[in-house]
């Protein structure tokens, strides 16, 4: 049960990075589905509104919580990210609550913000929630890995993509599990973060590189000269931070000129600044 401070504030660390990457998922399943597979869109926009909630609840309960690093890190929200939301509503039609967004713009942050009883009894009722809906957000990414595997569903999404987002998921989950049962991470755990966060981020450049325009070459073999290198330092733990950074590098400029139409490709511009904020993440976190 959330009783400490240290749970309340990494919870809704969580949820605010999390819950924001579930409803993009959801809305990148959903874009990738057409025709015979409607139903499988119509039930990813319902995974999309779900998490909008858990993450519209996250921002109200944050405000003057959060530690101010996690509020400058630009893992929450970037600089991109309303122009990237807006610009999807425009090409898919799909809605989004901006006003979450705007909302995380205006938070400000508190190092040792005093946690009531009240707000510590509100946030492990949005742990319980967020957990359910994890639930059912696995099975049904779970259940569309089985079926393009089997070839009996076409989608846009590769296999490899959508086993990237159960795993997300299931990380996710098992980050709030902790923080419900007040479970202190161990250094076994810290390594499984950081192995996880590594092939998260080498995921994201080979996945960026598959789905670039053929003719894109200085961009197509940056992501090849990166994974390259990334591939031979997973091992090296005093080099990880060093090396992501290079990728940072890679990624906002990915994710502006995607947001402005200047990279030839069929990403999302809202995908390209999810991987930004999912690399900023892992930055503050290798500090």
């Amino acid at each position: 049960m959330v009783t400490n401070r240290n749970s309340v504030v990494l919870s809704l660390e969580h949820h605010l990075f999390f819950a924001r990457m579930m409803k993009e998922h959801a809305i990148f399943l959903e874009v990738s589905f057409a025709g015979m597979n409607q139903h499988i869109a119509k039930e990813a926009d319902r995974y999309k509104v779900q998490f909008e909630k858990i993450l519209n609840q996250a921002v109200k309960l944050s405000h003057g919580v959060l530690s101010k690093d996690i509020i400058q890190s630009a893992e929450l929200v970037t600089e991109y990210t309303q122009t990237a939301e807006r610009e999807v509503q425009r090409f898919t039609g799909i809605s989004i609550d901006r006003a979450i967004t705007a909302m995380e713009e205006d938070m400000q942050g508190e190092d040792d913000a005093y946690i009531s009883p009240k707000l510590a009894n509100q946030v492990l009722l949005l742990n319980r929630s967020a957990i359910r809906i994890l639930d059912g957000i696995i099975d049904f990414e779970e259940n569309i890995l089985k079926e393009l595997m089997a070839s009996s569903i076409f989608s846009t999404s590769y296999p490899n993509f959508v086993k990237h987002l159960v795993h997300e998921a299931q990380s996710y989950r098992s980050y709030i599990i902790n923080f419900d049962n007040e479970e202190e991470f161990s250094c076994d755990d810290m390594t499984q973060v950081d192995l996880f966060w590594d092939h998260s981020v080498l995921e994201h450049t080979q996945y960026v590189k598959a789905i670039l325009n053929s003719a894109n070459n200085e961009l197509i073999q940056s992501c090849s000269t990166f994974a390259a290198s990334y591939q031979k330092m997973l091992d090296e733990l005093d080099q990880k931070a060093a090396c992501t950074m290079k990728n940072i590098e890679i990624e906002p400029d990915i994710a502006g000129t995607a947001t402005e139409f200047y990279i030839p490709s069929v990403i999302l511009p809202l995908f390209a600044d999810h991987m930004l904020r999912e690399a900023n993440h892992y930055i503050r976190l290798s500090k």
